[in-house]
């Protein structure tokens, strides 16, 4: 099997997170809002629906702004 850069050790890292995160909270609101009756399977598919909209918008802005800070403020330049 071929393995990926280590230069995208933490993209993957962030995108693995992330998206199990979403799924995961996703679920648990889905669990402790469900009625009786309902089904988990489509309410929980319903709140993922909901949730991803924004969460791709946030991470949008979040992601290059906090790349941003990172690279210009908070680390010292690379030596050359």
């Amino acid at each position: 099997m071929k393995k990926i850069p280590r230069k995208y050790q933490y993209p993957l890292t962030v995108s693995m997170v992330s998206s199990s995160m979403l799924i995961g909270t996703s679920g648990v609101m889905a669990y402790k809002t469900l009625s009786d009756e309902a089904s988990f399977i489509s309410a929980w598919i319903n709140s993922i629906g909901q949730v991803i909209p924004f969460a791709i918008m946030l991470l949008l802005v979040v992601a290059p702004t906090i790349k941003l800070l990172v690279t210009k403020i908070l680390l010292e330049p690379e030596a050359k």
